[in-house]
């Protein structure tokens, strides 16, 4: 069975963001719900406290048991980038949130002046797939579109994707015209569920424009 989909209809994706979030944005954590909700996957936050042992612990424990971990990167909190650290060395299939607009620097002067700077991403992290918003219904809407094409949950997508990791473990690295051609299906078909697999570790991504090959993990 493909990986990152449980049972072939339901993932399960852990959630971190900065905790004011619950006071500035009430209904934050449930656009992340509904969005996982409508396309049949569980959202996972870390929010009981363990009696026991570290935080951390408990955080990875949660994020182990997931199929992937999106982190809100929005003014940088500590704790998120550590988790996000953590996702990121266990090979956990990572993705970034990341609310433009509240994505800056306040600072005041010494006559009181406050200013705004917008923040910049880390260099680090610029390479991993980042959702966009602007409020938290547009979190939503934009959400279900990144889960639509990594995590996709209709049913005639499974066996496509299983069919294409079976294919490159048989005959090795392949182009992506070489991919379609072997599984016999469109290449515009084969382009967006490849896509998927690579950002979920499934498959490995090689060389670049027209040299680009697609090998299993």
């Amino acid at each position: 069975m493909v990986p990152f989909l449980r049972g072939g209809s339901m993932a399960k994706i852990f959630f971190a963001f900065p905790h004011r979030f619950d006071q500035e944005h009430p209904n934050y954590r449930v656009a992340l719900r509904e969005a996982c909700r409508d396309q049949k996957h569980d959202a996972v936050f870390a929010s009981a406290v363990p009696t026991a042992g570290h935080v951390l612990q408990h955080v990875n424990e949660c994020i182990d048991d997931c199929d992937a971990a999106f982190f809100d990167v929005t003014g940088l909190n500590p704790s998120v980038l550590i988790e996000l650290g953590m996702a990121y060395a266990e090979g956990k299939p990572t993705f970034i949130l990341l609310n433009q607009d509240e994505h800056v620097r306040v600072s005041k002067n010494m006559l009181g002046k406050q200013t705004v700077e917008p923040l910049e991403i880390p260099a680090d992290l610029t390479g991993i797939v980042r959702t966009h918003y602007k409020n938290t219904f547009d979190l939503r809407q934009s959400l279900v579109r990144t889960l639509e094409q990594y995590f996709p949950s209709k049913p005639e997508v499974m066996p496509l994707a299983k069919t294409i990791i079976q294919h490159l473990k048989r005959f090795g690295p392949s182009p992506m015209a070489g991919i379609a051609t072997g599984v016999s299906t469109d290449v515009n078909k084969v382009r967006p569920v490849v896509s998927a697999l690579v950002a979920t570790s499934q498959l490995k991504k090689t060389g670049i424009g027209t040299g680009t090959k697609y090998e299993a993990s």
